[in-house]
Formats: structure tokens, C-alpha cells, sequence
């Protein structure tokens, strides 16, 4: 599929970047394994590395990365695992990944302590070439990448200290009730590092201490606020909004899917955190669909 789209941009005459984006076509260190080798956690040292900013790139994610990506992953048996890749390092690092399917998959602060992580799952994204960037908000710094497979649908170890938190943002986003009134949709992966049964918050399931999305309202008086989500797994949505309440939906989106609707100009206006996580602590891709409705 990657030599594919590269056929077609030369093909359609399409010119590279001006800036040294991530490419997969530039390999970083090679590393070869199976799904069962993997079984055991793998731990790389490694450097967080800035370079270019993404928001140049057209890629969904804050901060910078390298070109070249630092490594690149040739894996098979991959059937029957999830992948789960965290990072721990002396900075504010992140974590970008394509998978083997073309897929961008990007994170922040997901591991805690301002260090990333992604689960990633599906044997067409992880069968094949996975190439992996270490990034940065700020400064370089020494890091350890660790990879490591999980059974399919296995949740993983509960970890009281990263419930979901509000010190915590996500990609941010600024937008107005007007805006929305045409919907907005936004990629991202559900998933959870936490049950959050201890976190003393509503409803139940599996999420990361830092949401997906930050978004930033205004003008939302006289608008009611829907976000819907569409995902290939049971996915479960929680939501902080500008004036602190929490909000937790599982299935009212039918086929397994949330929805939460939001009213008034206190909650809307000012900065509204959403969580996608899943019931059961498997990932998968999601959509989340932002639409104001006249109240």
C-alpha cells in the first residue's frame, strides 16, 4: 500500500514538502520480530528528537519529530496480538508512529509523567513495516523505547496513579458554536490504560490519563453541543467540560458507540476535554463527531 500512494504521487505530479516531514520512506533502525518474541517486553535506548513541527506536515499530532524515523519494525505473526509502544524519557516527549497499513497514530502524555504511549492493534497495521519517531515538545533528551505484545482483547494492568485527569490536555482545537453547526469529525485510537473503577469518576471501562482532544468553545450560548462516536470496537466516551463537570456515555450511539449531548453557555464555553476509550481495554481506530444544535 505504501509504494502504491508513492506510484500515484508521481504519477499525478504531486511535489514533495519543502520541510523534511516524517516519511516512512526513510527507515530508522531495523529491528525484526514475531508476535511471540515480543511477548517478552523489548526496551531500546534511544533520543527524543525534534527536527520539524508536525502542524507543517499535515500529520495530527503537537510538537516535532525527526524526518527519519528512529525505528523501524519488520513484523510478523502479529495475529491475535496487540502492540502496545511506550516511551520514557527526561523531557516532554512524544510518540509517532505509521503503521503498516499507512496509518498515522500520534500520542502526548499518555504513559504519565509527560511520556507517551500507543496501543495499536489489527493484523493489517502490524503485520509489515512499523516505523516509530520519538518526538518532543521542547528540548532533546535521552529516552527508552519499549515494545511489547499483548494478547488481543487482553486488558492491560491497572494503573491507579494514571486516571484521567484535566492537568492533562490533548491535541487542542479552537472552535465556535457557529462552526460546529456544520459537524466537525476528528480521527483518533480508542483506548485505556486504566480502569477508571478506581478513579472515582462516572461510568466504567478503559482510558488514558490524557484525553484525545482539547477543544477550545466559544460563542456556544444558545447551542447544544452533541459528540458522537463511530468505532470497530465498544467504545466508551468521557467527557470534561469548560465548567468542570464530568460526563460519561457507553452505547447511546448505538452499535456499541457513545454519544453525550452538553448544554448550557458555562459548560460549552471555555475548554472541554473528551476521552475515547473501550469497555473492555482492546484499541481500535474511532471518529468523533462534533455538532452544535440550535437549544
Amino acid at each position: 500500500m505504501r509504494f502504491l500512494w508513492a506510484a500515484v504521487a508521481i504519477v499525478l505530479g504531486f511535489s514533495a514538502p519543502a520541510v523534511a516531514c516524517p516519511t516512512f520512506e526513510k527507515g530508522g533502525m531495523r529491528l525484526t520480530f514475531t508476535g511471540d518474541q515480543l511477548f517478552s517486553p523489548q526496551s531500546f535506548a534511544t533520543t527524543a528528537t525534534g527536527g520539524v513541527m508536525l502542524g507543517n506536515c499535515g500529520i495530527e499530532g503537537n510538537g516535532a519529530t525527526s524526518a527519519s524515523p528512529q525505528y523501524t519494525l519488520n513484523l510478523s505473526g502479529m495475529q491475535g496480538y496487540d502492540l502496545e509502544i511506550q516511551v520514557n524519557s527526561q523531557c516532554d516527549a512524544t510518540l509517532l508512529v505509521n503503521t503498516a497499513n499507512g496509518v498515522w497514530h500520534f500520542d502526548d502524555d499518555s504513559n504519565g509523567s509527560l511520556d507517551p504511549m500507543l496501543r495499536l492493534s489489527g493484523q493489517d497495521a502490524l503485520n509489515g513495516q512499523v516505523d516509530v519517531w520519538v518526538g518532543t515538545l521542547g528540548a532533546n533528551c535521552p529516552a527508552t523505547i519499549q515494545f511489547e505484545t499483548w494478547t488481543a482483547n487482553a486488558m492491560a494492568p491497572v494503573n491507579s496513579g494514571n486516571c484521567p485527569t484535566i492537568g492533562l490536555t490533548g491535541p487542542s482545537y479552537d472552535l465556535n458554536g457557529p462552526q460546529l453547526y456544520t459537524p466537525s469529525t476528528f480521527s483518533a485510537s480508542a483506548y485505556g490504560s486504566t480502569d477508571i473503577s478506581g478513579c472515582g469518576l462516572p461510568g466504567h471501562g478503559w482510558f488514558t490519563p490524557a484525553p484525545q482532544f482539547s477543544f477550545n468553545l466559544s460563542q456556544m450560548q444558545g447551542y447544544r453541543l452533541e459528540m458522537q462516536v463511530t468505532a470497530s470496537c465498544d467504545t466508551v466516551m468521557l467527557v470534561n467540560s469548560a465548567d468542570g463537570t464530568w460526563y460519561f456515555d457507553d452505547d447511546s450511539n448505538g452499535n456499541l458507540n457513545p454519544l453525550v449531548n452538553i448544554v448550557g453557555e458555562s459548560s460549552l464555553n471555555g475548554r472541554v476535554d473528551v476521552w475515547l476509550g473501550t469497555y473492555n481495554g482492546v484499541s481500535c481506530p474511532a471518529s468523533l463527531e462534533l455538532e452544535t444544535w440550535a437549544n
